[in-house]
This record gives structure tokens, sequence and C-alpha cells, in this order.
């Protein structure tokens, strides 16, 4: 979670996180967000989140996958590089209505072995047919990369 007095920074503060493209069997692991002030939309986005200062881009995914989906992913199971790198702004209302925040993401394939389950809530996360991308709202920062990530995961 982003420490909220980095909320009040507006010259200086962006945001690097880091991102999750977890696929089983022609589906895809999408997390659920919620919008402040704005309930009643039904955004998706890739389950990570921000770096902490001096975090590796991969122990720091590790740490999100899990405390969001309560996985124990192993370095291994993480390409050693990212699929995507973008560049956007956090516009969902998430920290300020009024803010545009700038964000750069970087995705990361990470694959699960058989046996491993999320045990976090279904309210929390969902499993998409990769042919059913294009119909999917994605939280701003992600629907950037719609286009690469629908040809990405259709090459799968």
């Amino acid at each position: 979670m982003i420490d909220q007095r980095l909320t009040e920074i507006i010259d200086c503060l962006y945001r690097v996180a880091v991102k999750a493209v977890i696929v089983r069997d022609g589906k895809l692991l999408l997390s659920k967000e919620e919008v402040k002030n704005h309930p009643e939309l039904k955004l998706r986005g890739f389950p990570g989140g921000g770096i902490d200062y001096g975090e590796d881009f991969q122990k720091g995914l590790m740490r999100e996958l899990r405390e969001e989906l309560h996985l124990n992913i192993k370095p291994e199971q993480i390409s050693e590089q990212p699929i995507q790198v973008s560049f956007g702004k956090l516009t969902d209302g998430k920290f300020s209505e009024n803010r545009n925040i700038p964000t750069i993401l970087f995705y990361y394939s990470v694959k699960l072995s058989e046996n491993q389950q999320s045990t976090a809530g279904e309210n929390d996360f969902e499993w998409v047919d990769v042919r059913q991308l294009e119909k999917v709202n994605f939280v701003s920062q992600t629907a950037n990369d719609r286009e690469f990530l629908i040809n990405y995961l259709n090459d799968k």
C-alpha cells in the first residue's frame, strides 16, 4: 500500500509498480479494482503494486502476490525480464480525484505450479478467458497496454 503522505507531494511523485500476468488453462487472473466515489465501475487490473524503496522488482512482485493473492511465489516462477514496460498515469481516483500520478509499470509473466491456488477472496480477483479481454474494462494505467497484452496472451 502506498504511504498516504506521498499523495500530498505534487511536483516529484511518480510510482513504479510491478504487475503479474498469470495465465492458467486459457484464463487470466485479474484483480477487481474499486474506484473511490464510483463503486458502480467494474474495473479490472493485474495483481501487483508499487515497489518499496530499495526493493528488487522480483522481490516486490513476490511480496505483492503474497499480500494480495496469498501465494508464495519463487523467483524462478517469474520471468527474468519484464514482458512489457509502460508509462502512464494513475487516474482512477485511488489517491485523489484531481491528480494524475505518473506511473511506470513493469509486467512480468508468472507461472503457477499445478498445485498453487490463491486463497484470496473471490470478491478481490477473478479468472477471465483470454479471448474475452477486449470486453474487460481495465483500470486507466492498464488500459494503455490492452493491445500488447491481448497479442501477448493470444500467442500463449
